[in-house]
């Protein structure tokens, strides 16, 4: 097979990307892993595909030579609290292969004592940095991706000496031992009839219980399909508080309220049939909790939990130690 006819069946699935690097830079040609890019002009005709000639060539050596972009890349890690954090694993991942189906290059770098880290001389297209230590947690802010041929509006910007992109890890706390109860699915009437579920059982019942309630009008859908329903949770004898960040271990001191009501009506214009949310709960014997609640409505309903409870009374923290795990009792 010629070299020209592998050269077409090889890139048809990424033509559209060879004439958007094109279209936004000149083309160089430059041998790839040893090839002869000239041969691509001077290989005969198999009848089997149109030989690469003219725009089409330039389209090819454009692509070809996109891969061989230099980049260069500084960075720094943080923790929460913007302090530097030395001895973090950089993997920077290059997309420096024409072939869709074939792998890039890694590189790992370490960072110094001010957080700092630096790539010079890598090539390809883009290049994606993740971050990590023991003892810190990876957040979105850990990662992220910059694209050194196309515009992108989602990659990071091109950093430099003065301006270095900067990763955010979060500083784990002290993890303890706490009671978890596994997530289970538990039927919920539509008509309003209360639920409970105990946050230190899992069970029906209990005095640290989670009440839920729903009235959901499914009967009625619109054109579309959506119908209004609401849901009522509580802590009875205690409170409910929205837990909005998913590293944030301690439960709040105060803030507080007896009920949560999520409200959906027919006409909404960002409808939903459920609901996903992260709560801290205050128990009435001064425990503390978090937990995940999510519902479905329409057809039959059901509920699921998975919360996790410090059965020392008073004690706000949160941070779940798995290999101390409390069994729940009852």
């Amino acid at each position: 097979m010629s070299l020209r006819l592998v050269l077409v069946i090889g890139f048809t699935s990424v033509l559209t990307l060879g004439v958007a690097i094109y279209s936004q830079t000149k083309p160089i040609v430059r041998p790839i892993a040893g090839q002869d890019l000239s041969q691509l002009q001077d290989a005969p005709n198999t009848g089997k595909a149109p030989p690469l000639r003219g725009q089409n060539l330039d389209r090819r050596r454009a692509y070809l030579s996109a891969f061989l972009t230099q980049m260069s890349f500084w960075g720094k890690v943080v923790d929460d609290k913007g302090e530097p954090v030395p001895g973090a694993t950089v993997q920077l991942q290059a997309n420096s292969n024409p072939d869709p189906m074939g792998g890039g290059t890694t590189y790992i770098r370490d960072t110094d004592e001010q957080g700092r880290f630096l790539i010079v001389g890598a090539r390809g297209i883009t290049l994606t940095v993740e971050v990590s230590k023991a003892g810190y947690y990876s957040t979105e802010q850990s990662r992220g991706t910059a694209n050194y041929v196309l515009n992108s509006k989602t990659a990071l910007p091109i950093p430099t000496a003065d301006a270095p992109a900067v990763f955010v890890l979060r500083r784990m706390g002290v993890p303890v031992p706490l009671i978890r109860v596994a997530p289970r699915p538990v039927r919920l009437p539509k008509n309003g009839t209360p639920v409970d579920i105990s946050l230190r059982t899992g069970q029906a019942g209990g005095a640290d219980r989670l009440r839920v309630e729903c009235w959901t009008e499914d009967q009625n859908k619109d054109t579309q399909g959506q119908y209004s329903w609401r849901c009522r949770i509580s802590v009875p004898g205690g409170g409910l508080a929205e837990r909005t960040d998913q590293y944030d271990f301690e439960a709040p001191t105060n803030g507080y309220q007896s009920t949560q009501e999520i409200a959906m009506t027919a006409s909404a214009p960002k409808w939903r049939k459920g609901v996903d949310k992260n709560y801290f709960a205050k128990l009435p014997g001064n425990n503390y909790a978090r937990f995940v609640f999510k519902l479905t409505t329409g057809g039959e309903h059901f509920f699921v939990i998975e919360s996790y409870l410090n059965p020392e009374p008073g004690n706000r923290n949160l941070e779940h130690d798995p290999i101390g795990n409390v069994a729940p009792s009852g």
